[in-house]
């Protein structure tokens, strides 16, 4: 079976006013779901922590909403995590909902499902379909990527090129608030690192007249206001400068028609305003739509940080890492914890994405060197005999059924401890035909669940203390629970890589301490994770000064140490590197240093990093880069 799958939930009125609903694969007259009578009309009622208000008031309310207005908020919704999930399981009941269980069934067992909203109606658009929600899951957060799309057919094929030409419109009209432009640009040029000589593909325009000039000469693959906005049921306004720096409005009409008469039209365009809405009573996302695949458009009043977070996020997703513009969007709100953003307030509901494309392809630029090619070249060097003593273990506790093991690592400062972290859990991913689930806070394409514990900052109640610790990484009530959030998929088997990636000193958690963790690793979760047949392995790191008077101490302390489910490795030092191993390196990855020069490059690198782990990283990525 595919791993991706496209669903339209198509919904118009029928002759007598209500809404229907046909969901398909995108021909209605295969529609696995035809469901009639949905109560999405203006005046339908949702219940919202127990209090029934209509939908057009929910709209209303949800455009205009400003997250920093007291008064509104004592007076209007919070839109906190329980009004967004109240509001999210009505729309779920009234679509997806409705679907027999067996059919629904089918649909999650995609692990990628993109759903496109086909409306024509105004009303129905402007609902906050991204809260989407299934008993108190938030569908965009689990992998569903939610749009809107007008037209039935879609038959763009979008293809960008390695550098595709963008146009930045960032007006800075010094009579309104200001919005960073100029520092969000430069984190866009420091993002995107494009070479010299593509720089013209980018290019700024902040006045109505510089943007009208330069669209037409650049003829943009891509454009992206970012600015402020404002507008109503009546009128939408775009607020560019003029040319002595104030306030020019600009009717959206306007904007629309100068790229719409473009000989070569954008494949996308972000519209990104900050305190004002281009989603709601704008309407930018309907009438770019019309002629551009992918539109992006604010559902909310939208707040600076969040409004640049969250397009770094995207533009990130699209042009670094090669997603479509709906696996971006996904991508991002998935990455909610990592960006600032929280689901518990409705900053994360921005942006909508407007879909009109069938096929997408972002050509992502060649690797003009190495170190682009090899990303993850920094966590190959060395390390073989730690990581081969894990994965030995690891073989063996799958082969003999041992539920758990648990390791401790150690080094001094700059010798790549919390790098370490990293090379294990790529190699648990790359190298397991078990699904692997890591504990560290984001989501990845190999789905590898990553949420990163805490310690405790209280340790007078310690089970306690370890008990919240582990509730906060899951959000789940009891630990209980843990076993339903890390295996989704019971067929698959599932090692739990708890990540203690944040080095700490003994000073922190001393010997008493760590024997208490282990001891409640080992007879709380464990048998937790035992009767689920999930194994449990868990990473801990030390930076230490004195690397010989730690070992000893914490292996006399933990030699009296006596666990029923784990088995207990204190691994090796992570100590200097010598020069074969950075000549192992370099042959490994196949490095072309000529034969002559390979011993003086050796003994310059250790000359200036004495072995130290790290700096020996940077020498080899000036070699890398010298050879280039």
């Amino acid at each position: 079976m595919a791993n991706t799958v496209r669903y339209f939930l198509e919904i118009k009125k029928d002759n007598k006013g209500a809404y229907r609903c046909w969901i398909h694969q995108g021909e209605q007259h295969n529609a696995f779901g035809d469901l009639k009578n949905l109560r999405l009309k203006p005046n339908s009622r949702v219940e919202i922590k127990g209090k029934k208000i209509t939908l057009k008031r929910l709209v209303e309310e949800l455009i205009t909403f400003d997250y920093n207005d007291e008064e509104q908020a004592r007076l209007k919704l919070k839109f906190d995590e329980r009004e967004q999930s109240d509001i999210g399981q009505h729309l779920f009941d009234e679509t997806f909902g409705k679907l027999k269980s067996s059919i629904y069934n089918e649909i999650l067992r995609y692990e990628q499902k993109e759903v496109r909203i086909l409306c024509t109606d105004e009303h129905i658009a402007r609902l906050p379909w991204v809260l989407l929600s299934d008993r108190g899951e938030f569908l965009s957060a689990a992998g569903w990527s939610i749009a809107l799309q007008t037209e039935a057919t879609t038959e763009a094929e979008v293809e960008l090129p390695p550098h595709p030409k963008m146009l930045i419109i960032a007006p800075q009209p010094e009579d309104v608030a200001d919005t960073e432009a100029d520092v969000h640009v430069t984190e866009l040029r420091d993002l995107l690192s494009w070479p010299e000589s593509v720089e013209t593909c980018l290019q700024v325009a902040s006045t109505w007249e510089e943007f009208k000039t330069k669209v037409k000469s650049l003829e943009p693959d891509i454009v992206y206001y970012y600015g402020h906005g404002e507008g109503d049921i009546n009128t939408t306004h775009l607020l560019f400068a003029d040319q002595t720096q104030q306030c020019c409005k600009i009717p959206v009409a306007d904007f629309a028609q100068v790229l719409r008469n473009l000989p070569k039209r954008p494949s996308l365009a972000y519209i990104n305003c900050c305190q004002g809405d281009t989603g709601g009573w704008l309407g930018v996302g309907r009438q770019l739509g019309k002629f551009i695949p992918a539109v992006l458009t604010n559902s909310t009043v939208a707040w600076i940080d969040a409004a640049r977070a969250q397009a770094s996020a995207f533009w990130r997703g699209l042009l670094k890492e090669g997603l479509t513009p709906h696996e971006s969007v996904s991508g991002m709100r998935r990455r909610l914890v990592d960006d600032n953003t929280s689901f518990g307030d409705a900053r994360w509901m921005t942006p909508v994405l407007h879909c009109h494309y069938h096929n997408w392809k972002t050509n992502l630029p060649s690797p003009t060197n190495w170190l682009e090619r090899e990303p993850l070249w920094r966590l190959k060097l060395d390390r073989i005999k730690q990581v081969s003593e894990i994965f030995y273990q690891i073989s063996e506790m799958i082969e003999v059924n041992l539920p758990s093991l648990a390791y401790i690592w150690y080094g001094k400062t700059g010798q790549g401890v919390e790098i370490f972290h990293e090379r294990l859990e790529l190699e648990l991913s790359k190298k397991l035909a078990y699904k692997v689930k890591t504990i560290k806070p984001s989501w990845h394409k190999n789905f590898v669940e990553t949420i990163k514990p805490s310690w405790p900052d209280d340790f007078a109640h310690v089970h306690r203390s370890f008990n919240d610790m582990y509730r906060e990484c899951f959000k789940v009530n009891a630990l209980e629970d843990i076993p339903y959030c890390i295996q989704k998929h019971p067929n698959a088997g599932t090692i739990l890589y708890v990540c203690h990636q944040q080095p700490i000193s003994p000073s922190d958690i001393n010997e008493t301490r760590l024997k208490r963790y282990l001891t409640w690793w080992d007879t709380k979760i464990i048998p937790i994770l035992k009767q689920a047949n999930i194994y449990g392995l868990l990473g801990i790191s030390f930076i230490v000064d004195d690397t010989a008077q730690f070992k000893t101490q914490f292996s006399q302390a933990l030699d009296t140490l006596t666990l029923s489910n784990t088995v207990f490795r204190l691994l090796d030092e992570l100590g200097d590197v010598l020069p074969e191993e950075v000549e192992l390196f370099l042959k490994f990855n196949k490095i072309p240093v000529p034969n002559d020069d390979k011993k003086d490059l050796l003994n310059d690198i250790m000359r200036e990093t004495n072995g130290q782990y790290e700096k020996t990283l940077e020498q080899l990525k000036a070699l890398v880069n010298n050879l280039a």
